[in-house]
């Protein structure tokens, strides 16, 4: 078991606190005695994972039915899975193009100082 305070596996126990299972190492568990540690940890709970919007999204059945069935009943964690492999898909394809611009510079001649500012315009840096 890891400490869900440190991440130290030296003699770690489980507690529990307000119903909750709190896992803590031989050190997490003196700080706490000691009142150096308060509950609950500031790591308890779901991992963060950025900005929380509510969304509201109208769609036939059948698609409903599909979401219901491809996400297992976890409709965040599969719609997450789908915006996040859109947006990979997105980056492959800016950098092909970069990967592109870099190619035609080449052979028209561009010097690597040419080269490295077309790069840095095309991805918006100061030159």
């Amino acid at each position: 078991m890891e400490c869900m305070n440190c991440g130290s596996t030296n003699d770690t126990t489980d507690l529990l606190s307000n119903n909750e299972k709190v896992i803590l190492c031989v050190d997490c568990r003196f700080d706490l005695a000691t009142g150096k540690l308060k509950l609950p940890l500031k790591t308890m709970g779901r991992p963060f994972l950025g900005i929380t919007k509510k969304v509201s999204l109208t769609m036939t059945k059948q698609l409903w039915e599909h979401l219901e069935v491809k996400s297992y009943n976890n409709r965040s964690v599969y719609l997450r899975s789908l915006v996040n492999r859109d947006f990979q898909e997105m980056i492959r394809d800016n950098e092909a193009c970069l990967g592109y611009a870099i190619l035609g510079a080449k052979r028209l001649g561009y010097s690597s100082e040419q080269i490295e500012l077309l790069v840095k315009a095309i991805n918006g840096e100061r030159i």
